[in-house]
């Protein structure tokens, strides 16, 4: 959804392997099917639609305008995934489609309202980063760029992931205890170290006075992810 103002909103649906550039007219998808085919679908012809077939997908007004309270039913109709309205209601939607504003691509940057946009897509990441990280063996959370997601972790005062399971690859340790540590950054009940392993404690605290490790002073500018390869192989070995 790309947010308007004033409670109005564009729904902005498209496929993975759309091209913008292309015509329907040169075989250009849209929904992962030649626009013809969509629109023959939901009984729409392209002159009711205001479509025309050889200017490209980008300058076609494919997006509706609508209200809150109208993006589910609509979005059910434009995706039609089997799950969506039928009958009487489908054609009332279908109404509504041809009858709202709608607006190409080309035109939803100059329109859209670029700070509820920004405030949308940070409200939408913060709910989404627990959920990641729940599901951190198939999802990417392990692979961002954590000394930024630790950061929105604090300013959202989100609490940190559960304890990765027995068996996850070390360096996957090293990043998750690293992650925790710059979570807990700042909190009252951060003591020094809290969260981390022995292994990755090594790196946050140094190694002693005058140590490899530069002195026993703490590491609070240690990155969130760290090479094991530049610790001694007692050091590495440490952990098992």
């Amino acid at each position: 959804m790309v947010p308007l103002g004033k409670e109005r909103y564009v729904l902005r649906t498209y496929g993975f392997s759309d091209r913008f550039r292309e015509t329907p007219d040169s075989g250009g998808l849209w929904m992962e099917k030649p626009l013809q085919e969509w629109l023959d679908h939901r009984r729409v012809t392209p002159e009711e639609a205001g479509i025309s077939f050889a200017a490209s997908i980008f300058e076609a007004p494919l997006f509706p305008v609508l209200a809150g309270e109208e993006i589910r039913e609509m979005l059910e109709f434009m995706v039609d995934s089997g799950s969506g309205p039928d009958g009487k209601r489908m054609e009332q939607i279908r109404d509504q489609w041809v009858r709202c504003d709608r607006l190409p691509a080309k035109e939803l940057i100059a329109k859209a309202d670029l700070s509820t946009l920004y405030q949308q897509r940070q409200t939408l990441k913060i709910r989404s980063l627990p959920v990641l990280a729940e599901n951190q063996q198939t999802s990417i959370f392990y692979y961002l760029d954590l000394e930024k997601t630790a950061a929105d972790y604090r300013e959202a005062k989100l609490e940190p992931p559960a304890a990765l399971p027995p068996g996850e690859p070390v360096i996957k340790r090293i990043n998750d205890s690293m992650f925790r540590a710059r979570v807990l950054a700042g909190r009252r009940e951060a003591g020094p170290g809290r969260g981390m392993d022995r292994y990755t404690a090594l790196l946050y605290h140094g190694r002693g006075q005058g140590g490899e490790y530069g002195g026993g002073a703490e590491r609070t500018d240690a990155p969130a992810g760290f090479c094991p390869s530049h610790y001694r192989p007692q050091d590495r070995a440490a952990l098992h």
